[in-house]
């Protein structure tokens, strides 16, 4: 999803205390009590797994939520408890998935935040992707347009480092980074990008986004109707090893 580029308009300050009332308020569609009691064992995970970091303005958040905007911060949460994330992209790589230098260059575009909020950002972009290193991580499946490996994004080295650390990722067990080859005509997916979450409980929720703000989504019919697209964009999507490959390729024409 591009949180913090088609949504980064806010700085920092101010985020933190709008998080806290978005979320004790429990203002997302469909906000039922059972999405509030998740994103409360959430954060007491997270607080216990954070406890020797340090945190944001004493607020008590950490790193991977301190500087996120607060429509975002309950995904993020969720994100770290998911057994499972099946994430569509069609036009960046996933935040989960990107290079500091890559994260960086997308939060630059259009001058529309500081440069101390972009290092903010970045730093706790980069804390969520610690998710990926955990004892039980989620299971991973990234599905890209052909246009993410092309489309100049900063540099070419900074490019070349994306694909380069795109293709490792995909070497794990847990992560699967799947590509619909460019040339393929329309299909259902370029109507926008989206995320499925599994949690630990069976619970399935969704997050999408757009130029002003995300948004999660716990209606299980639009759930089932989301989980529909996937399979959709999936099938469109080449087989795990042949995405690698093409991956590796493109790498090499940005080096």
């Amino acid at each position: 999803m591009l949180i913090h580029s088609r949504s980064a308009t806010w700085g920092c300050s101010g985020a933190v205390d709008a998080a806290t009332s978005a979320m004790s308020s429990g203002s997302t569609r469909g906000g039922s009590g059972r999405l509030r009691g998740v994103r409360g064992a959430s954060w007491t995970r997270a607080n216990t797994s954070h406890r020797n970091t340090p945190v944001d303005g004493g607020h008590g958040y950490p790193p991977w939520l301190s500087c996120d905007l607060p429509w975002f911060r309950p995904w993020a949460e969720l994100e770290q408890d998911a057994t499972a994330i099946r994430w569509y992209e069609p036009l960046l790589v996933p935040g989960l998935l990107q290079t500091e230098g890559y994260a960086r260059s997308v939060l630059n575009t259009g001058g529309l935040l500081a440069p101390s909020d972009v290092d903010q950002i970045v730093a706790g972009r980069l804390e969520r992707q610690a998710v990926l290193g955990h004892d039980m991580p989620p299971q991973l499946i990234v599905v890209i347009d052909g246009v993410v490996l092309r489309r100049p994004v900063g540099d070419r080295a900074v490019m070349a480092g994306q694909l380069a650390h795109l293709a490792a990722l995909a070497e794990w067990r847990h992560v699967q980074v799947r590509v619909i080859p460019a040339e393929n005509p329309w299909h259902t997916g370029l109507a926008g990008p989206f995320v499925l979450g599994r949690l630990p409980d069976g619970t399935e929720l969704a997050y999408l986004d757009n130029q002003l703000r995300g948004q999660v989504i716990s209606d299980p019919i639009d759930i089932a109707n989301l989980g529909r697209r996937w399979e959709s964009v999936a099938g469109e999507a080449l087989p795990q090893r042949r995405s690698t490959e093409l991956i590796r390729e493109v790498a090499e024409t940005w080096t």
